[in-house]
């Protein structure tokens, strides 16, 4: 009789055993699924829209550019400075107008003194005028140029745009070896830069 009870019991311990390993297996498997249904939608996400908005502290002034570029805000002197690890930056700053001169002779004198400030430049561009999408037709222009710190060969783009109150400049910086992987950030810029 002993022998009974003592093999049901120990048949019931195999059976909890199996029903707690069963449990868990279930569990490991709802946390894989759910892990990998949530990469499944921000990857969906992603392609329905892949550009980020990213917005000055004071909402003055915004820039939408694809996710791929992997920027991120940082801190600095600046409205608005986006960083990616892939060496793109980009600043925006604000400017004083200056009355009695037009912004073409203000962004001509800032690429001669811009491009002073590097010891190896090259490349230097003419000034092109360009005309935002939201502007109101004001004037716009950039400049471009190339420069060579520790043996890396650098691509700087500048935008000189005239706001209603100011002047913005936005600066943009990356590796000549990226200049594919950037080639459209001109046109991504000039047709998303927004004044509010």
């Amino acid at each position: 009789m002993n022998n009974i009870f003592e093999f049901h019991r120990q048949l019931n311990i195999k059976k909890v055993v199996e029903l707690i390993i069963l449990f868990f297996s279930i569990i490991i498997l709802i946390i894989i699924l759910g892990t990998q249904n949530t990469k499944r939608k921000a990857k969906k996400q992603e392609s329905v829209n892949p550009y980020k908005t990213y917005t000055s502290s004071d909402s003055r002034i915004s820039l939408e550019l694809p996710k791929r570029y992997n920027l991120q805000e940082t801190q600095g002197n600046y409205l608005l400075q986006l960083q990616s690890t892939e060496g793109l930056l980009i600043n925006i700053e604000e400017k004083t107008i200056i009355f009695g001169k037009s912004l073409k002779e203000i962004s001509n004198s800032d690429k001669n003194v811009y491009t002073q400030k590097f010891e190896n430049t090259f490349d230097i561009s003419d000034l092109k005028e360009f005309n935002l999408e939201d502007s109101n037709n004001l004037s716009s222009y950039t400049y471009s140029f190339k420069y060579i710190k520790d043996e890396i060969t650098y691509n700087i783009q500048v935008f000189w745009i005239q706001g209603n109150t100011c002047y913005y400049v936005i600066n943009t910086a990356f590796p000549e070896n990226d200049i594919t992987k950037y080639q459209a950030l001109e046109s991504e810029i000039t047709s998303s830069f927004k004044m509010n």
